[in-house]
């Protein structure tokens, strides 16, 4: 099981299997504006997804 990470190195896995943030696999532009456009149509936001080696994964929205 891979665990999912913020920038402030906050463990986020756990809000993602409860189902409280989505989350957007791909650390590129696509995934980017997927997750962008996802925020926007919610009214909330979204931010940079790391693994535990700091690399990005991804993007997510939370809820």
């Amino acid at each position: 099981m891979e665990k999912y990470y913020t920038a402030n190195n906050f463990d986020i896995t756990f809000r993602i299997k409860l189902g409280l943030t989505d989350f957007f696999l791909g650390a590129n532009l696509k995934a980017q504006q997927k997750s962008e456009s996802y925020a926007r149509k919610n009214r909330t936001y979204c931010y940079p997804v790391y693994d535990k080696r700091g690399k990005s994964i991804g993007f997510a929205v939370p809820k």
